[in-house]
């Protein structure tokens, strides 16, 4: 195999990580941003069968927190039109997760072309944040 294949795979895996983890993750990389204390963050028992909703990197997307501990990710469609036309991968419509809750921390979990991914947001109250690009962001609840 020439270096053309390998680097489609490696440019289908960046782009994954960079433009399509972020949004089935709904919610990038969480960590404390400081401040007085707050409510009492939402349990998993709260936080199941939700949905929310996040927009990264200008695309938005929603995340649905089934019971159990199932997540599916929506992906949007012009995400895998990119995707298809760029780098010839096909993105299902939904993706399949998992998610669970730590204290504040709500951490979101995907494997997708073999790689997996997990995203810590933090739940304040009856709110979830997450970072993009060290830029904190909230993600707003659907259901």
């Amino acid at each position: 195999m020439g270096p053309g294949p390998k680097i489609a795979i490696g440019l289908g895996v960046a782009f994954i990580v960079v433009a399509v983890v972020p949004l089935v993750a709904t919610i990038i990389r969480g960590g404390g941003v400081g401040g007085p204390p707050k409510e009492q963050p939402m349990t998993a028992a709260e936080l199941a069968n939700t949905s929310w909703e996040v927009t990264v990197m200008g695309h938005t997307t929603s995340i649905d927190l089934n019971s159990g501990g199932q997540a599916i990710a929506n992906v949007p469609p012009q995400v895998a039109a990119m995707a298809k036309q760029l780098m010839n991968l096909d993105i299902p419509p939904q993706i399949p997760g998992t998610w669970s809750v730590s204290g504040d921390q709500l951490k979101l979990g995907v494997e997708f072309m073999g790689k997996k991914e997990q995203v810590t947001c933090e739940i304040r109250g009856k709110r979830v944040f997450f970072k993009e690009k060290d830029q904190e962001r909230e993600a707003r609840r659907l259901r």
